[in-house]
């Protein structure tokens, strides 16, 4: 389930189950959103990555469905989602890749990858 940072998994939890009608439901491995900082020398690289591509950057909050909302919290360090695609197909049977998009995420990291080798 996607949820915004602000809505803590337990309270999803117990608002399903309230309509389980008499069933059991047991939710395992609850896992609150997370969403990192915007303005780290990452997220910079990768902005600058975009722009240095043709693109034009932006922020989009996705939650859920991420491996950040588990290591994020633990690591401690600068974070980021990147990739081409319509996020909104993601896992979905329309999902698909445009190979020009592809070419240009691979662009946009090898940029970011050397900003941040430099130092910046």
């Amino acid at each position: 389930m996607r949820l915004s940072p602000d809505v803590p998994p337990e309270t999803s939890a117990a608002a399903i189950a309230a309509h389980a009608y008499g069933g059991v439901l047991r939710f395992r491995d609850l896992c609150p959103a997370y969403q990192a900082e915007k303005n780290t020398p990452l997220a910079r690289a990768f902005l600058k990555g975009i722009r240095a591509a043709g693109g034009t950057p932006g922020f989009l909050l996705k939650t859920g469905a991420s491996d950040m909302n588990i290591v994020g919290p633990v690591w401690g360090c600068p974070i980021l989602a990147y990739g081409p695609g319509d996020s909104s197909q993601d896992h979905t049977p329309n999902e698909h890749i445009v190979i020009e998009e592809y070419l240009r995420a691979i662009e946009v990291l090898e940029h970011a990858l050397r900003r941040l080798e430099v130092g910046g």
